[in-house]
């Protein structure tokens, strides 16, 4: 393969392979302007994630994970968050989403719990104490 033969301003060769049947490289082919121009929006536009991903959300609780998680599914289905492969990065946070969801319900029950043996310990509490007031 051979070398771009495009000259750059600092005076040395560009050292980029040359494209097919040219004697240039994507990047200074007069007949890939077009294509370069349009390659360099798409790529400006691949970087412009703080527009996709909307204001910060706090991440303290499996609730704002949820939310984020949720957030997160949405733009890669629209298409507002850029994804490689979205189908692997669909499943994959699906996956966690429902991690999460079985984690909270965990949470809730082990709280539950933790209220009632509570309870229980303060009604044995207040027996005592009627039982010794007899």
């Amino acid at each position: 393969m051979s070398k771009c033969n495009f000259i750059k301003a600092d005076k040395k060769p560009c050292n980029a392979f040359a494209i097919k049947n040219s004697q240039y490289c994507f990047n200074h082919n007069p007949a890939t302007k077009e294509a370069k121009t349009l390659a360099v929006i798409k790529g400006g536009l691949n970087r412009r994630h703080y527009e996709a991903y909307g204001k910060p959300i706090k991440l303290e609780t499996i609730k704002d994970a949820k939310i984020l998680i949720a957030e997160i599914i949405k733009g890669i289905w629209r298409g507002k968050i850029p994804a490689n492969e979205p189908a692997n990065s669909m499943g994959f946070l699906i996956r966690c989403f429902i991690d999460a969801c079985e984690k909270e319900s965990f949470e809730n029950k082990i709280t539950e719990l933790e209220d009632r043996l509570l309870q229980i310990e303060s009604n044995k509490t207040v027996d005592k104490v009627s039982k010794s007031n007899i």
